[in-house]
């Protein structure tokens, strides 16, 4: 190994130790905040039935000042990878007002998820450093996809997700460093992240995201099901696209209200929290529990919930609360697959592994992704099943007006 390859190797330390850290900071702040809004507060104020609503309401009214005062922020992933693609770079003038707005919503009970902002602000640290660091490397492309890779892989516990969804649709530019040392400094990076990440969670004792399902059987059944299953998950991830598309199109003739829009996402978040408490928050720290309880909930619930969960995700990211939505249509797969197999003479973990897998290459675009992604919750014995569904499910393009970026409204009018 050659002396760059060292050099490339310490860029690869250094940039991991700025990833951990700061997803653990950012992590550790809204766990706090979320513990202080939704379990001191109640306890000490005997919080009456309408606590939720009223909480909520709170969150779209600061969400709508953030965005009236701060701006349209955190961006979404699409977002973020348009801008990276075509310029190698993510904009870290504002990441300021990317975090707070980005820990409002979460704090508040939005059903979204941590990455996109998380995605936003340490792409912009690693862009910020690769244009400090000039002098000795030229590669802040590199740098940057280096970043956003490490900062999914850390979040989801997937270390080759975060090689492959930076890199996803991914033009012929020519890269500034060989494709070795570019894999040199991904691993270094996020090798070093992982570990910091997790010295640091044993801080405050924070468990994984990633719940590991009872092994599934995969039998005659399980195979005569799958391609049932699988254009039952593309439809669901076809219905996610199309009610969010819907949505903006609506919300868009309102956009110059940003105050008015907040309070009404926070308004309809509060009412179905309210109703179906499952449909709150990202769904990574209550999907445990549905894992452990779905047998005692009824079939029509556990639809319903699944559907709310993908419909309170496009109600927050067409009203301002904006986040991730891999967490929330992970559980909203999950819900829906036990549903079937409470029904269904299915293995309960096949049935949700190939219903969640076809909903998330679907939305994604990318089959081997999703499935390295929900690998790491599923397990290995059902990796053939869920690359076809995963492939069948990526088969159905996503239309390209009704394609996941808040832009595409306005540049169709």
């Amino acid at each position: 190994m050659s002396g760059r390859h060292y050099l490339f190797i310490m860029y690869g330390m250094f940039l991991g130790s700025i990833v951990g850290a700061t997803a653990w900071l950012f992590l550790s702040i809204v766990n706090i905040g979320i513990w202080f809004v939704w379990h001191y507060l109640p306890e000490e104020l005997a919080s009456p039935s309408y606590y939720t609503i009223c909480v909520t309401t709170i969150g779209g009214v600061l969400i709508g000042l953030a965005q009236k005062y701060l701006g349209t922020y955190p961006r979404l992933m699409p977002e973020i990878m348009s801008e990276y693609k075509e310029t190698g770079r993510v904009e870290y003038r504002f990441v300021h007002h990317s975090t707070l707005t980005a820990i409002i919503a979460l704090i508040f009970g939005a059903s979204l998820g941590p990455e996109a902002a998380l995605v936003g602000i340490i792409g912009g640290l690693c862009t910020w450093i690769g244009d400090r660091f000039t002098f000795t490397f030229k590669g802040v492309r590199e740098l940057t996809e280096a970043g956003i890779g490490a900062t999914l892989s850390v979040i989801f516990n997937a270390p080759l997700f975060g090689y492959l969804a930076p890199s996803e649709n991914e033009n012929d530019q020519v890269n500034e460093i060989s494709k070795r040392n570019k894999t040199i400094l991904y691993l270094a990076t996020t090798f070093t992240s992982f570990l910091i990440f997790i010295w640091l969670s044993k801080v405050d004792n924070r468990g994984s995201f990633i719940v590991n399902f009872t092994k599934g059987t995969f039998t005659l059944n399980e195979w005569i099901a799958l391609l049932p299953l699988a254009c039952i998950g593309a439809g669901l991830g076809y219905f996610y696209v199309k009610i969010e598309h819907v949505l903006e199109k609506v919300m868009h003739r309102f956009k110059e209200y940003k105050l008015t829009l907040g309070i009404i996402g926070g308004i309809l978040l509060g009412i179905l929290g309210t109703l179906f408490p499952y449909t709150m928050f990202s769904g990574a720290h209550e999907l445990p529990e549905l894992v452990h309880e779905w047998a005692k909930i009824s079939f029509w619930l556990l639809l319903i919930v699944g559907i709310l969960k993908l419909c309170t995700t496009a109600i927050c990211l067409t009203t301002g609360w904006r986040g991730g939505h891999l967490f929330p249509i992970i559980f909203a797969g999950t819900s829906i697959g036990y549903a079937i197999a409470t029904v269904v003479p299915l293995d309960p973990t096949a049935c949700v592994a190939l219903v969640t897998t076809a909903i998330l290459s679907y939305v994604l675009q990318n089959q081997i992704a999703a499935t390295v992604l929900l690998l790491m919750f599923f397990p290995i014995n059902l990796l053939l099943p869920m690359l076809g569904v995963a492939f069948i499910g990526s088969a159905f393009p996503v239309p390209k007006h009704m394609r996941i970026n808040n832009d595409s409204v306005a540049k169709a009018e």
